[in-house]
């Protein structure tokens, strides 16, 4: 904490001072010195680092006098917690439902589940439901990866991958 005065007025600066009122002491330390004032800090540790620093100056100039040492005290900063911010359901047999049957994530679902299936496999999936819907999509590769990423990150279904096989299979359990 670090207070000062200025004729009659005294002026604290700590971690707990409002920004409006470090704008009022670096005004008025300013005013003392006749140095310009500020309407706005961009942030709170800017705020004070200039305050202490105009008030070191107007305490060189013998414009305001100190009743404590100028130092300044860093807040800690908190790391933000990353949430989850949706559950995922689980029927009585440990999977995970997926709505609309007849969906290319269902069919993919069902595909995964058990055995697995390769790469290649899902790709004919995603084929054969192009086909069936009579729509011709390219890129077949990327949306056939994207199914099976989306079933790990946005549906939360583990995977396990046998490198020997080259399958991917869902974890249920």
């Amino acid at each position: 904490m670090s207070v000062f005065f200025i004729e009659q007025d005294r002026f604290e600066v700590t971690p707990e001072t409002t920004a409006s009122a470090l704008v009022f002491a670096h005004n008025e330390a300013a005013d003392a010195l006749g140095e310009k004032s500020v309407n706005r800090f961009s942030d709170k540790e800017s705020a004070m680092r200039r305050t202490l620093a105009m008030f070191a100056k107007a305490v060189a100039a013998g414009k305001a006098t100190p009743d404590a040492p100028v130092k300044v005290e860093k807040a800690p900063k908190v790391k933000a917690v990353r949430q989850m911010h949706f559950t995922f359901p689980v029927d009585a047999a440990g999977i995970k439902p997926v709505k609309q049957d007849g969906s290319l994530r269902a069919s993919c679902v069902n595909l995964l589940i058990g055995d697995g299936a390769t790469l290649a496999e899902v790709v004919k999936l995603v084929e054969a439901f192009d086909a069936r819907r009579g729509k011709a999509v390219g890129n077949v590769e990327r949306r056939a990866y994207e199914l099976v990423r989306i079933m790990h990150y946005y549906l939360g279904y583990g995977m396990k991958h046998n490198a020997e096989t080259g399958k991917i299979r869902l974890v249920t359990k």
